[in-house]
């Protein structure tokens, strides 16, 4: 039966032999993949655009400079994406009894001191009220306690608030109740839909996109997903993979192997397990969007035609939508991005913001230097020895708003610029001061 259903999933993802001769991604859309490429300064970016059982690809850039094109079976890192995988995991768990929606934290942690009984359906829907980004301790230790301790006390807003941390902890309930690791109930999602190149690590790497940030090679300095952090990302995937994927969720796909890529969208209290929901007169496009260190994604589909599509590229950047391009595949209401090479941050910016600097709450500690990096800045951490602790490029998140790709460290500012320089680390504030060169 699962190879009746690979099968099934080939023929509806059978690519366009040639996309110049017969496309399905109109040249508006390729154009501004090209755009993204020489335009945005970016390494690699491919999209792929399923409709009415027909598919294509289009692909522009590299893996790395000296690397392959980039194509449909590239792997890159997926980012938040996991968390579809995530939610659809748990509706798998749900529908094989072993375990249920409404299952409450203190069924799987029975000890713990929990301000609020949370159960994994309010996790899986972001309406558990935890903090957006998995917390700097549990990254460090890799403790459940430190995840347990973000669930709020009450009384509790239901409001869906978007939360990392309770992805995280949903991931490890579902461990902890199932006595395996989250890469091997992966299996149980990936295995039924014929995805061979959807895991948490590169399954070859010879194919995966080397991470960047503009067209500067991160790879050897961006931090991997941690293990308690998979529930809410980590995961590596292709274009290809990601569409069958996607695919797979519509209604004319439905397979009884499939089962819980349509319970998870019916979801829990009338919110969907993992996905996120845009509206379309009154029609709904399910999407996630996906930011690792040195790669951006995003995968949706409409529910009403059918329509699905799907975008990877080798950089992080947050300066423009790039999720547009396929966001304008399923609504052309969403206008195409546009792209430059200035990241978003202003040269007087650039020229403020350049120096080394110390902690002013541990002036004897670790150096930051602040270095310009092609139009934006680069970030360089020392110890007081002079060893390296880390080097990345950081990325522009908003005016005066600064991060290292992956991590919770902001370098923040006022953008006139005039005023202080803070660090940033998860719910921690600290000031800068800049040091003299002779220091």
């Amino acid at each position: 039966m699962l190879r009746t259903l690979a099968c099934t999933a080939m023929l509806l993802l059978a690519t366009t032999a040639a996309h110049a001769q017969d496309p399905l991604i109109p040249e508006p859309v390729t154009l501004a993949v090209r755009s993204a490429v020489q335009d945005g300064d970016r390494m690699g970016v491919v999209i792929g655009y399923w409709r009415d059982g027909r598919s294509d690809f289009y692909a522009w850039g590299t893996t790395a400079a000296d690397g392959v094109p980039v194509g449909p079976d590239t792997l890159f890192e997926t980012g938040s994406i996991t968390k579809v995988f995530t939610g659809d995991l748990l509706a798998a768990l749900s529908l094989s009894g072993d375990l249920e929606l409404d299952t409450p934290l203190s069924d799987i942690w029975p000890g713990a001191a929990l301000p609020y009984d949370l159960t994994l359906g309010d996790l899986a829907t972001h309406t558990g009220g935890l903090p957006r980004d998995v917390p700097l301790a549990a990254l460090q230790s890799g403790n459940d306690e430190d995840l347990l301790a973000t669930v709020p006390a009450p009384p509790l807003d239901r409001a869906p608030t978007y939360s990392s941390a309770g992805m995280a902890l949903l991931a490890r309930a579902m461990e902890i109740r199932t006595g395996m690791s989250m890469e091997r109930l992966l299996g149980r999602i990936t295995g039924p839909a014929g995805l061979r190149s959807t895991a948490y690590h590169p399954v070859d790497r010879a194919r995966l996109a080397r991470p960047h940030i503009g067209r500067t090679d991160i790879g050897d300095t961006r931090p991997e997903t941690v293990d308690i952090g998979r529930g809410a990302g980590g995961l590596y995937s292709t274009p290809r993979d990601l569409l069958r994927f996607a695919v797979l969720h519509l209604p004319a796909s439905r397979q009884p192997q499939t089962a819980s890529m349509q319970a998870a969208l019916v979801g829990y209290r009338d919110l969907p397990l993992g996905w996120q929901v845009h509206e379309v007169d009154g029609q709904r496009i399910y999407h996630h969007s996906g930011e690792a260190g040195g790669y951006q994604t995003f995968m949706g589909f409409r529910e009403d035609d059918g329509g699905t599509a799907v975008v990877l590229m080798s950089n992080s950047s947050v300066d423009d939508d790039l999720q547009a391009i396929a966001l304008h595949l399923l609504d052309p209401a969403v206008p195409l991005p546009t792209f430059d090479r200035t990241g978003g941050l202003p040269s007087a910016d650039v020229d403020y913001l350049a120096g080394t600097y110390a902690v002013a709450e541990d002036p004897e500690g670790n150096r930051i230097t602040l270095v310009p990096v092609d139009s934006g800045l680069g970030y360089s951490e020392t110890a007081p020895d002079g060893t390296g602790i880390r080097r990345a490029r950081l990325e522009f998140v908003g005016p005066g708003d600064l991060r290292i790709p992956g991590t919770p460290i902001h370098i923040r500012f006022d953008p006139s610029p005039s005023g202080p320089i803070r660090l940033v680390v998860g719910d921690q504030t600290f000031s800068l001061v800049r040091l003299d060169p002779a220091d």
